[in-house]
């Protein structure tokens, strides 16, 4: 076969090549702290739980890392978090092992942002709001940097409200508004209402209200451009946080469950989810089903 290819006709094979084969779990058998379910004190991570990509690998690594510190300090120390896990509304870490350990994986995962559901919230200008304060609490970052994220957070939050308070008249805008080819108003309104035209920016603005810090400019432009879906998302989050925060004992005995079909019943005790919210994300288990384990360990 080699021979025929042009350039190869005299071509002899030294040593044959061999197909590469990795070891496999299932990702069903760890916990969310990526602790194998069987063996206690073993955690996996990377290609091993079948991802694939060199993002997800380091993800999972940070995490099995992470509860395995957790878990020794704890033995000598007894310190106050026993483990760390990651939500899906916190980051897309989150969402990649709860995917893994909730889903059937039938070839190598990778991780798609553009799936996620939550990542209206998920963004990168506020990755520091969202988990810096996990790295201090953990003694991975230097607290240095997490008052630089919260003096930020602060100056945001002041400067919105003062954003959403101030009203200005036709009188004193309409000059501006007509500038940046933006409809005339005829009402009161605020100046973060005006935010949300796509036309206007902080900068248009500057004459009634100073001049911004840039970090600030954009973190109050994100939140008054996406206002609205934000505060949805943050509804719908709440929401969920709600069916994540109901949690399933360790060995829930689901076949005293009544109503749940066959299928969720297989799939409950395969995956053995750790929370309700975790339980309505397995493929197979219905929104009745949910109903029923509700009932019952309400009960």
């Amino acid at each position: 076969m080699l021979h025929t290819i042009s350039g190869l006709e005299e071509v002899s094979i030294l040593k044959p090549g061999y197909g590469i084969e990795y070891d496999f779990i299932y990702p069903y058998q760890v916990y969310p702290t990526l602790e194998s379910k069987l063996v206690k004190n073993l955690w996996f991570a990377g290609q091993l739980l079948g991802t694939s990509g060199y993002e997800e690998a380091a993800a999972q690594g940070i995490i099995a890392g992470i509860n395995a510190g957790l878990r020794v300090q704890n033995s000598k120390f007894k310190g106050s978090r026993v483990q760390f896990v990651l939500g899906r509304q916190e980051g897309y870490i989150g969402v990649l092992i709860d995917d893994l350990v909730t889903r059937e994986i039938s070839e190598p995962y990778r991780m798609f942002t553009s799936r996620v559901e939550h990542r209206l919230i998920l963004r990168q200008d506020n990755a520091g709001e969202r988990l810096m304060k996990y790295g201090v609490e953990l003694g991975l970052v230097d607290y240095s940097y997490y008052a630089g994220v919260e003096k930020l957070k602060s100056e945001v939050q002041d400067r919105l409200k003062e954003l959403k308070s101030h009203k200005v008249y036709s009188e004193d805008i309409n000059s501006i508004l007509e500038s940046h080819n933006s409809s005339l108003i005829s009402q009161p309104t605020t100046i973060f209402h005006l935010l949300k035209r796509p036309e206007l920016d902080l900068q248009a603005f500057e004459s009634i209200v100073g001049r911004f810090d840039s970090a600030v400019r954009t973190q109050i432009e994100i939140q008054a451009k996406y206002d609205g879906y934000i505060e949805r998302e943050e509804a719908l989050v709440k929401r969920v946080k709600e069916l994540e925060d109901y949690k399933i004992p360790i060995g829930f005995d689901y076949s005293g469950v009544k109503g749940l079909s066959r299928e969720s019943l297989e799939k409950l005790y395969r995956f053995r989810p750790l929370s309700v919210g975790q339980a309505s994300r397995i493929a197979g288990v219905r929104f009745s089903d949910i109903t029923c384990l509700l009932i019952a360990l309400k009960k």
